[in-house]
């Protein structure tokens, strides 16, 4: 017989689940140390996208559980008011105006909230970079290299100038 040979149904429908999670938490890594790949362009100035890119990789892999959970997290977040909205959307009636005016104030809030969470999301994601990569600047060393370069200036505006007069005479003015 044909079908006790197949696969039952229930065992195609969780690899096939399987391979949409295998993807899609293949896509937020990519999406991820693309980010991170974005500050060290940004920090270093640099245009050199495949650079950038590696050192993305780097810092992902080098700190694997606590970018991807703080990826997972902030992304959770937006996706539970987007359920929202959709929830709230569809039980509002659009056939007054008040209706209306309600359903535009939900969008238009909805898209504030979007840029905001975007934007909580890049900043969460550069202070842990910042914290794991960009050193702190020591104050105390910057203050001695002023230091430093303002005792060279004063000696090198206070030293006699030499010109030569011929090769055997120095003369100082």
């Amino acid at each position: 017989r044909v079908s006790e040979n197949m696969t039952p149904e229930t065992t195609l429908y969780y690899i096939a689940i399987g391979g949409f999670v295998f993807h899609l938490l293949i896509f937020l890594m990519i999406s991820m140390i693309g980010d991170y790949a974005k500050f060290y362009l940004v920090i270093n100035d640099s245009f050199n996208v495949f650079k950038g890119f590696w050192n993305g990789v780097k810092f992902v892999f080098g700190h694997f559980l606590n970018t991807y959970f703080l990826y997972l997290f902030l992304l959770f977040l937006p996706a539970a008011i987007m359920y929202l909205y959709l929830y709230l959307e569809r039980d509002i009636k659009m056939a007054t105006a008040a209706g209306i005016l309600i359903v535009f104030g939900m969008q238009q809030a909805f898209m504030l909230l979007r840029v905001f969470l975007r934007t909580w999301v890049l900043a969460s994601q550069f202070k842990m970079y910042n914290a794991n990569i960009i050193k702190p600047i020591n104050t105390q060393s910057i203050q001695f290299s002023v230091v430093d370069t303002k005792t060279n200036i004063e000696k090198v505006i206070n030293e006699p100038v030499k010109t030569i007069v011929n090769e055997n005479v120095v003369k100082e003015t």
